[in-house]
């Protein structure tokens, strides 16, 4: 990694070429503007792409029916984006947070995501489109977010604060 910081890591199976059954296992690794993978096997770095302007705090690995599987990264310059795992691609940018975003956390349906400002937000997976924000109960920055699945249809949100709460949210 040179002289950058890294702040978070994603590991993500793709095909080699398109059609066959062959497997890279790839290691995304979030530094300070970069998004740097590395071959899980060889350990040696593959590709390296400038992806924000600021620390990259999260990624995620999302599929979707429509899309497949797409890493979504999160950074301090307010932004969002999703790329296609096989070519590094950006293919959305979103931006709806007005302060650095720290958390995501993915059903499929919809990624959340939780910032510096308190706020948790919901994302269709599929469009990268607005769906609703949920109204705060944290009184500082919400550092990490968690979805649990729930067997009776009603999953559950857990959020983290620097204002050293929890908070666990109902979806269904």
């Amino acid at each position: 990694l040179g002289s950058t910081l890294p702040f978070c890591m994603l590991c993500v199976r793709t095909s080699t070429v398109p059609g066959k059954y062959q497997e890279r296992i790839g290691v995304w690794v979030g530094t300070e503007e970069k998004i740097v993978v590395f071959d899980g096997i060889s350990r040696k770095k593959i590709a390296a792409v400038e992806a924000h302007h600021r620390p990259i705090h999260q990624l995620l690995l999302v599929a979707t029916e429509s899309l497949g599987e797409r890493v979504w990264s999160c950074s301090s310059d307010q932004t969002i984006k999703c790329w296609r795992p096989n070519d590094m691609q950006c293919t959305r940018v979103i931006e709806g947070h007005h302060t650095r975003i720290f958390g995501m956390a993915t059903d499929c349906r919809f990624v959340w995501t939780s910032g510096w400002d308190r706020s948790i937000m919901a994302w269709s997976s599929q469009t990268g489109d607005f769906i609703r924000a949920l109204e705060t109960k944290h009184t500082d920055a919400v550092a990490v977010l968690l979805l649990v699945p729930s067997t009776t249809g009603c999953d559950t949100l857990w959020s983290a604060s620097w204002d050293k709460s929890v908070v666990v949210w109902k979806l269904g």
